[in-house]
């Protein structure tokens, strides 16, 4: 099998870079616009990224790769800004890379972003996404995962959504994010019924949706298609018939947004405020300290989390009481190696790692795509 290789897009200070070459790809080519970030690139690849601004790049500039990877910019979708969705000129650069991606036709496509991604305008986004995803040619499935899985003690929980360019052969995108045999197509019956988790609904071989995908434990809303959102044009028919599964979630019948229904039930995590009524205590008394909060790109400001609540970041515990993380320390929280963005002013080393991704989450995806293929 040939060399696999990447290319990344919106690379910030090279976080994806770094986790697929961990897990054996070679990066070929990437995109980044931010002065800081493509100074930290240079430094730690020994060249910056190819391109600047994705709005500038044409089809010619783009060489042949496996996969693209993209942690497009969530600044409309997080619940930390004021939630313009797509509607924003930041979140939606996304729709120019799947433009791209139609015309450049890369077999694999990975895209992560935070989970405000699936609740902005309730849901109607995350549904113009994945029509944008399949018109552009691509199938695909999604799902959550929490750094704090990975080897790193940070509560950062990011979408993941891989897809793979339609007709052509491969692994089932489902397979590679979720481990489970149980989730794989052709897999065995198990004597007992209901499934643990749930993936979007994909197209049967004669165009119309795949009901089987579809159990009685999964709670399923009709999304807004990209027909409807953007005003683009389809194959007729098609617009109110695109369903997408809610992601089955550690709250089970605690609100209305939970959506574990009709029995299923998930094992609640481990929270770093364990005896805090679930949120983390200002105290500062070592119980919250078990588990980093999320790294931001505003660190040491007011900013919500996960749709709770406002706090002011206390992440680490010292002699004399609580204080702000170092630089550094979010940079082992993100799975970075020391220093990787020294030679910066603090302010600006804490919004670089936190624009970044998780490395050993992003490691663990490559490695199974790797495997996959292989």
């Amino acid at each position: 099998m040939h060399e696999l290789r990447v290319i990344d897009w919106f690379a910030g200070i090279g976080c994806a870079r770094l986790a697929f070459e961990r897990a054996g790809w070679d990066c070929v080519w990437s995109c980044e616009r931010d002065p800081a970030a493509r100074a930290v690139y240079a430094t730690q690849f020994g060249a910056p990224p190819d391109a600047a601004d994705i709005l500038d790049v044409a089809t010619g500039d783009i060489p042949d790769a496996d996969c693209w990877v993209a942690g497009f910019p969530c600044q409309d979708l997080s619940i930390a800004g004021p939630r313009a969705g797509f509607d924003g000129t930041r979140s939606a650069l996304v729709f120019r890379l799947l433009q791209l991606a139609c015309l450049v036709r890369p077999p694999w496509l990975l895209l992560e972003n935070v989970p405000g991604l699936l609740s902005v305008r309730g849901g109607a986004d995350f549904g113009a996404l994945l029509i944008a995803l399949e018109d552009s040619g691509y199938v695909g499935a999604w799902r959550v995962l929490d750094a704090r899985w990975f080897g790193v003690p940070q509560r950062r929980r990011r979408v993941f959504l891989l897809a793979r360019r339609a007709g052509t052969s491969g692994p089932d995108p489902a397979s590679v994010l979720l481990e489970s045999p149980r989730l794989r197509r052709g897999a065995p019956p198990r004597g007992t019924a209901g499934e643990d988790f749930a993936r979007p609904l994909g197209r049967g071989p004669a165009g119309g949706l795949r009901t089987t995908d579809l159990d009685h434990n999964t709670y399923v809303v009709t999304a807004l298609t990209a027909k409807m959102a953007k005003g683009s044009t389809g194959p007729a028919g098609d617009e109110h018939h695109h369903l997408i599964a809610s992601p089955v979630t550690a709250r089970e019948y605690k609100g209305p947004d939970s959506s574990c229904t009709n029995g299923t039930l998930v094992a609640s995590t481990v929270r770093a405020a364990d005896g805090h009524h679930g949120r983390s205590s200002p105290r500062g008394d070592g119980t919250d300290m078990l588990i980093a909060d999320p790294v931001s790109a505003h660190e040491g400001k007011t900013y919500t989390h996960e749709g709770a609540y406002n706090f002011r970041l206390r992440n680490c515990v010292a002699a004399a009481g609580v204080r702000r993380l170092l630089p550094l320390e979010c940079e082992r929280l993100q799975g970075l190696p020391d220093d990787w963005t020294a030679g910066h002013a603090d302010t600006i080393r804490y919004r670089l790692i936190g624009n970044g991704m998780a490395v050993p989450v992003v490691t663990w995806l490559a490695t199974q795509l790797r495997d996959a293929l292989a």
